[in-house]
Order: structure tokens, then C-alpha cells, then sequence
């Protein structure tokens, strides 16, 4: 074999190398997106949350038109009131379900960064926007719905990243760049279960404060003393006769 032959044979090996060592980059960068990344945890959690809710509740069960895109026009959250039986539980599983899906869906795909003002439903009263409301974040909120049976005693925080590795696991580090980046819609559903309202409140005023940007929905029965200034509160009406009808045949 001549030095040329040599050469061209050696510079080929090298060529047949580095397509295999970009063959593993790409399968290594593949596996480190899927195992480390925030965006991964995100949609491995959002997949299991959804798939839970879809079980408990189907979507066509969850629509109320009167209800629908309310957190999208207070993005720093709100307190909803009604009697039992009223709907509050279904209106927060809808929040969660359509939050974890416009987190699963494409980037073209996810809300549009600039909201459309939409007509107040009529299902609610119409409150004044607090000031110094901030906007929702470019990335799309993760939610996390709590029961209030099971808020405390452990701190607030401790509870969010308890229910949200309760359906995939993800990092402290991670749960808290989520709460940093205000990524998050927190919705309590059923204070009036909690144990502790002073101190849930205490716990939410200071989640607020040590995390601005997050998204936080509250559900309570009308008699409970329970408002988180200076969120907006809303109450349900009782269901019309046409949705009533439309609830039955579901």
C-alpha cells in the first residue's frame, strides 16, 4: 500500500468516525433533552395530569360556556364562590385540563401572547381589574390543582411540588425555577376543607409575594369568610334551564 493509499484510507476512517460521533451527539442530546430538561418534565407531567382529569371527568362534561376563559382574562387569579354542587370543582378541573393541553400543544400552537379581550360571562359579576396586575408569561402556564382537604400543615410550597410529583416526578430545583419564573397556576380547590384558613391565607399572601407572576385560583362555599385581596371574586350563578338540559343528556 502506498503513502497515498494510506492517506486516503486514514482520512476516510476519520470521516466514517466522525459521522458516528455525531450520530451519538445527536442521540446523547436527544436523551439529555428528554431526561434533564424543563420543558421534558413539563410535558411528561402535563401528559400524566391530563390523561387523570380525562378519567374523572371527560371534556364534553367540563364545558360551561358561560365559564370558559375566565383565567385568561385575570392572569394574577381570582376567587370563585358557589354552593355545593355548583360547579367550582368542574370549573378548576377545566382550567387544569386545558392549561396542561395548550402545554403539551406545538409552539405555534400555544395562546397567543397578546390576549383578545373577550364580553365578561354573564355567570359572573363584573369586578374592577386590580392595579399593578401583571401579564401572563411567554412560556405557557403549568397547572397544579390541590384539594383544600390536603393543604397543610406542610408549607405551601411543600404541597405544590408533593401534588405535582404525585403524577411525575420532577426536581425541587426545578418545581421552584417553575414558581421563579411565574409559570405556574395554582388552583385550591375547596378552602373551606382547609384545616387552617388564617394560615392559608398567610401561606398564599406570602407565595404571592415571594413569587409574583404565578397565577393563583381559588374555589369556596359563598358562607366561608375566605378573600385574598386584592384578587377579584366572582360568584356562580345557578345553572339556566338550557344548560341544565344540556348537563343531563351528558
Amino acid at each position: 500500500v502506498t503513502g497515498v493509499q494510506t492517506c486516503a484510507l486514514t482520512i476516510w476512517i476519520r470521516r466514517d468516525d466522525m459521522r458516528l460521533i455525531r450520530g451519538l451527539t445527536g442521540r446523547l442530546n436527544s436523551v439529555f433533552w428528554i431526561v434533564f430538561s424543563t420543558r421534558a418534565a413539563v410535558v411528561r407531567y402535563c401528559q400524566v395530569l391530563d390523561a387523570a382529569l380525562y378519567k374523572v371527568r371527560p371534556e364534553t362534561y367540563f364545558h360551561r360556556e358561560s365559564l370558559d376563559n375566565l383565567e385568561e382574562t385575570h392572569h394574577e387569579g381570582f376567587v370563585l364562590k358557589g354552593d355545593e354542587g355548583s360547579g367550582k370543582t368542574t370549573v378548576l378541573q377545566h382550567i387544569a385540563m386545558r392549561l396542561a393541553r395548550e402545554a403539551l400543544a406545538k409552539p405555534h400552537e400555544q395562546r397567543k401572547a397578546a390576549a383578545t379581550p373577550k364580553k365578561q360571562p354573564e355567570a359572573l359579576a363584573t369586578p374592577q381589574k386590580p392595579d399593578g396586575e401583571t401579564e401572563k408569561p411567554k412560556e405557557p402556564r403549568v397547572p397544579v390543582l390541590i384539594p383544600g382537604r390536603d393543604l397543610l400543615p406542610q408549607p405551601l410550597s411543600e404541597s405544590i411540588r408533593t401534588h405535582m410529583n404525585a403524577y411525575s416526578w420532577m426536581s425541587r430545583s426545578r418545581i421552584e425555577s417553575l414558581m421563579q419564573a411565574g409559570r405556574l397556576t395554582l388552583l385550591l380547590d375547596g378552602v373551606d376543607e382547609c384545616p387552617n384558613r388564617e394560615r392559608l391565607t398567610t401561606e398564599l399572601h406570602k407565595f404571592r409575594h415571594d413569587f409574583p407572576g404565578n397565577q393563583v385560583i381559588v374555589s369556596a362555599r359563598p358562607y366561608i369568610p375566605f378573600s385574598l385581596d386584592p384578587l377579584p371574586e366572582f360568584d356562580i350563578k345557578p345553572m339556566t334551564p338550557a344548560e341544565i338540559e344540556e348537563f343531563l343528556k351528558l
